[in-house]
This record gives structure tokens, sequence and C-alpha cells, in this order.
């Protein structure tokens, strides 16, 4: 059983590790590479990014008029196959590719997917030509976008790895440290709406996103970060 002490200790290692700000992504993911407890830690965490975006990807399919659970997908910051493994609990029964800058991460979720890139997801990173050729009917990216993690900018590269009509969902939290980042991200998104790039579906707030690794970061009368899901479908 979970004791209160463990708990804290668990919240610790999950600000350390996960929400760290270092110097470059490398760095981050040398870290990563020796998180061996991820998976216990997010779940203790009550981590639901992977849930909801998986629920949204699914609502946005299933409504969609061209669209099946047959589509091909990519997983953006993939980590451990955890949305991958959603995906195919959801009945998704397509080509689902992953990407992620962390091998050992890669390595542990491979049976989730067809085929795995293990590639640092930044403005400037040198993508295989499978994530750049627009030729994924949908992407997602869950728990990533985030100030410490995947740049704001890198919705250009979810976008491009989707065709025309393309579904992709993603998420962000609202969080006191990441409040910043939530606000410019709700701006790119607006931005690329108003010029006609993509069309918003729908944007859900989710209140209990994660345990608050502290009593900073938490909602009001919470133990939880908020977070958002974003579903958008590509126009151009």
């Amino acid at each position: 059983m979970m004791t209160s002490s463990n708990k804290a200790q668990v919240l610790e290692r999950v600000r350390d590790l996960s929400h760290n700000d270092v110097n470059c992504l490398n760095e981050k993911m040398k870290i990563y590479a020796k998180w061996s407890t991820y998976d216990e830690d997010v779940d203790m965490l009550a981590y639901s990014a992977d849930r909801h975006g998986v629920v949204a990807l699914t609502n946005a399919v299933d409504t969609d008029s061209v669209l099946t659970r047959a589509c091909s997908i990519v997983d953006f910051a993939a980590g451990t196959g955890r949305v991958g493994k959603k995906l195919r609990e959801a009945n998704f029964t397509g080509p689902i590719d992953a990407v992620d800058g962390c091998k050992e991460f890669l390595q542990k979720g491979q049976h989730n997917y067809r085929r795995t890139f293990c590639v640092i997801i930044k403005v400037d990173a040198d993508l295989p030509a499978e994530l750049r050729s627009g030729s994924y009917d949908a992407a997602i990216m869950c728990g990533a976008m985030s100030a410490t993690q995947v740049e704001v900018n890198c919705l250009s590269l979810i976008l491009a790895a989707i065709r025309v009509e393309g579904i992709a969902v993603f998420t962000t939290r609202t969080n006191q440290s990441n409040r910043d980042y939530a606000r410019r991200l709700e701006t790119a998104v607006h931005n690329r709406v108003s010029k006609g790039e993509i069309g918003l579906v729908f944007v859900r707030t989710v209140d209990e996103f994660e345990l608050a690794t502290s009593s900073e970061e938490a909602s009001k009368d919470s133990k939880y970060i908020a977070g958002i899901i974003y579903c958008v479908k590509k126009l151009s």
C-alpha cells in the first residue's frame, strides 16, 4: 500500500525528473533513460493526459465523415507507449507509429507500434521523411507540450505529419509554472485558425489532469492541476 511518505517521494521524483528545467533536451532524454520507475510513478500521479487524449481522438474520428478507427496515427512524445496501448484498447486497428527522443522509453513500448522513430521533438529536428510527408490521418501528443518539454512552435511538426482533413490532438497543463506556455499555445492555435490553416474541432478543460507535485502548483481548493485538450482539423 502506498504510504504518505512513499507518495511524497514519488511526487518529488516526478517534479525533479519530468518538470525540471534543463539546458537542453538531450540532457532531459538522458534523465528519462535512467527513470526506471516512470510508469509506476505516473500511475501514482493519477496522470490522465493519455486517457483524455485517446478519448478526444476517438470522439473526433467517430464523428468524422471520412476517418475510421482503421486510420493511420503518429504518436508524438510516445514515451513508454501508454497512448499506443490505449489506442489499441479503444479498437484503433490501423498502423500506429511512435516518435520520442528517449530510446529506452521507445524500447519499452515498441510492441504497441508499427514503427518507432527516436528523434527529439524540437523545431529544428531532423525528422525522417515519413514524419514530414503529411501522410498520416491523425496525430496525437499527450502530456509533452509544456514549458520544460516540447516548444509551442513544434505544433508545426505535428501538423506537417498529417494530411489535409487529418485530425490532431494535443494537451497541455494550466498549472502556475506552465500558465504562460498554455497562453502561448492558445494564441498559436487561434492564429492558425484565423489563417485558415486548421479548424478547431473542440477544446476541453480537465480539472483533475494529474496530481500537483507541490501545493503551489495545485488548482484552488484541489490537490490536482488542470489541463486542456485540443482537437483540430488540418485545413491547408
